[in-house]
């Protein structure tokens, strides 16, 4: 079997064979799926094959771009908004986000490293080797992360997930920044809605956590309002951070 499957965001298409020797040569040309079928037997020789599906029923147009976007090392658009597109990064962010961080990085952006906050050439150098790799690491590992927010060619703001360690357990936490000219226009609280029903259809995801300066009035009332309660662990907290959590039905 061989068959070509539309990537209609892109114009491209993606190649879908049941056959491990055709797809590891189509894979010198574009990307490939590889259909293994629903016997597990089948997995046998399929090494070098990076995405195998079982049922062709997952050839959502979703999916398909997914595969092109890893292929092709391109963004994967997140969500197309009235604010914007929320795509994932890119190494030509770089500028951008040493701005974000030198204006002051909201709760999220904090916990940059150190070595990514040197101002000028170094700085930028810095945070695009970090972004390259994240690309590399992240997104295809965990699938989700941190996006940009772009507006009309420009990056205005940030938000994602990323995972941390928090009373001992690794949990998932919701960040986001806004370019302050941005600011007061709702565009946090839309974005970090379409998040959690992203983080929530996508990855079926248990809960959510906020990491929220004291000081921050504004992200303490933007928490209340998207349905974050305030949350205590049972261990003694090692910051004087709030945090806040949001359960499944969060709508």
């Amino acid at each position: 079997m061989l068959s070509w499957y539309p990537v209609p965001s892109c114009g491209g298409r993606v190649c879908v064979t049941d056959e491990p020797d055709l797809a590891r040569k189509q894979m010198k040309n574009g990307p490939v799926i590889g259909y293994v079928g629903k016997d597990p037997d089948t997995l046998d020789g399929w090494s070098g094959v990076f995405y195998l599906i079982m049922d062709l029923e997952v050839l959502t147009p979703r999916y398909l771009e997914l595969v092109w976007c890893r292929y092709y090392h391109l963004p994967l658009v997140i969500a197309r908004t009235e604010d914007g597109i929320l795509r994932e990064l890119k190494e030509e962010d770089a500028p951008v986000l040493c701005r974000f961080y030198e204006e002051g990085g909201g709760d999220f952006l904090e916990e940059i490293p150190g070595e990514v906050r040197r101002e000028g050439a170094a700085g930028v150098q810095a945070e695009r080797l970090r972004i390259a790799a994240y690309i590399r690491h992240v997104y295809p590992v965990r699938g989700f992360g941190m996006y940009v927010l772009e507006q009309e060619g420009r990056v205005i703001g940030m938000a994602g997930f990323e995972m941390e360690e928090i009373a001992g357990e690794s949990r998932i936490v919701m960040g986001y920044y806004v370019a302050p000219d941005k600011r007061r226009q709702g565009i946090a609280r839309r974005i970090c809605r379409l998040l959690l029903d992203y983080g929530k259809k996508e990855y079926e995801m248990e809960a959510v956590y906020l990491r929220v300066k004291k000081e921050n009035q504004a992200s303490i009332a933007l928490a209340a309002k998207l349905g974050f309660k305030q949350w205590m662990p049972d261990s003694k907290p090692t910051d004087s951070d709030l945090l806040f959590r949001i359960l499944p039905a969060w709508k």
